[in-house]
């Protein structure tokens, strides 16, 4: 049945994305720690961080734990990402 595997694959589908907000919210930290806001170096340093290990357990199957810790990231707003 579609809808079942539909279902089943939901939850790898969701970590998948939350990964990728991670993925975008490190490149922004990082591009404006490096041009604009080097003060934002040590947020820079823990999105990666957080990155990896969102990776990491991705690797090791761990979706539930990807998808909970996912919370709505703090967006940061510079010349580089405003109006986007």
């Amino acid at each position: 049945d579609t809808a079942a595997l539909q279902q089943h694959a939901l939850p790898a589908n969701r970590a998948w994305q939350a990964v990728l907000a991670q993925l975008q919210a490190q490149r922004s930290l990082a591009a404006a720690a490096l041009s604009t806001q080097p003060d934002h170096k040590p947020q820079a340093i823990a999105a990666t961080q957080a990155v990896q290990a969102a990776l990491k357990a991705l690797d090791d199957g761990s979706v539930p734990a990807i998808v909970s810790d996912a919370a709505p990231r703090r967006r940061l707003t510079t010349p580089a990402t405003h109006g986007l």
